[in-house]
């Protein structure tokens, strides 16, 4: 599983232009979510802020395409 985050994801979650990434982990959540989804993971880790290091916690939810129902529809 991928654990990176990008820096404009994490510099918005955590309010800060300057944060970067000293650490995370990942926990899939499990469970139907959509036809469309993917995975949902919960990423958590430690970021610095200056001098400060900053918890952060967030949900990535990934997609693939729908072959099928109204989206595939709305493209014909």
């Amino acid at each position: 599983m991928d654990h990176r985050v990008p820096d404009q994801v994490l510099a918005a979650v955590l309010a800060r232009p300057d944060a970067s990434l000293l650490g995370c982990r990942s926990e899939p959540i499990i469970g139907s979510s959509g036809a469309a989804t993917g995975a949902v993971t919960r990423l958590s880790g430690t970021a610095r802020c200056g001098t400060e290091e900053l918890p952060f916690r967030l949900v990535r939810k990934e997609f693939h395409p729908v072959s099928t129902g109204a989206a595939r529809r709305a493209r014909r």
